[in-house]
């Protein structure tokens, strides 16, 4: 099984697990009015809701929490398309401050380290001249730690600008589909606090998209997965190359 299928399994299975655990809660617990009740509070904050929720998923990034209760979140109390833009915006605050910090403190520290053996120079080289691709990629895939990596991007020489760039680009399928989930969390919500079923057309329309997203996600990461082992590559050094030389 491919790293790609394992991380496919393991969402999956993560996700099943985390629905099943919601359906047991809900049996013993009031989790709809727990819900609802917290999307009344920030939906009371009227536009202050929504300039403190991606703040406090981007500290939890740059601490390196799990952010992903916080990321379904945003679409569960803002919807499909602003849960997302905040998402992205939080994911992008987090990523500007972390290579920022990286940069600032860790870089200069680490060539102090390594320059002697003068393997760094030719990592960072190849690092800084394949840096976009490999920030993209890396970010796309789910397997990938990417709050972590943030930090690893500001020890190259690669422009903060361009860093932040990229790593927006590459974050921006994730983010989109935890805000779809917490829309169709929001969707599922209502119907069981009985404001209204949802007709058999409309979860097959949430179910198909959700089953899209997936295989869209998944589809993006096996060809990152494949494209930074260099599968098919020109032979000219590469910092995957360059990293197995260390």
């Amino acid at each position: 099984m491919t790293k790609a299928n394992r991380a496919l399994l393991l969402h999956t299975t993560g996700g099943l697990a985390l629905a099943l655990s919601l359906a047991i809660a809900a049996r013993w617990f009031p989790v709809a009015e727990y819900i609802t009740r917290a999307q009344r509070k920030i939906t009371e904050l009227e536009i202050w809701g929504a300039v403190l929720y991606p703040l406090l998923f981007a500290t939890c990034n740059i601490l390196l929490l799990p952010g992903g209760i916080l990321a379904i979140g945003a679409g569960l109390f803002f919807g499909l398309w602003w849960g997302w833009m905040l998402n992205l915006l939080g994911s992008t605050i987090a990523a500007t401050i972390a290579v920022t910090l990286a940069r600032k403190f860790g870089r200069g520290w680490v060539q102090r380290r390594l320059h002697p053996n003068g393997r760094w120079a030719r990592l960072d080289a190849a690092v800084a001249r394949e840096g976009p691709r490999i920030i993209f990629l890396s970010q796309a895939h789910p397997l990938f730690p990417t709050s972590l990596l943030n930090y690893v991007y500001g020890l190259s020489r690669v422009p903060i600008r361009t860093c932040v760039l990229w790593i927006a680009m590459g974050q921006a399928p994730a983010m989109f589909f935890y805000a779809y989930l917490g829309r169709f969390a929001q969707s599922g919500l209502r119907a069981w606090r009985g404001g209204g079923q949802l007709r058999t057309l409309d979860w097959a329309v949430w179910i198909i998209g959700l089953a899209l997203l997936l295989t869209l996600t998944f589809t993006l990461a096996r060809i990152a997965l494949r494209m930074l082992n260099g599968t098919g590559e020109e032979p000219s050094p590469t910092p995957e190359t360059a990293i197995r030389k260390l």
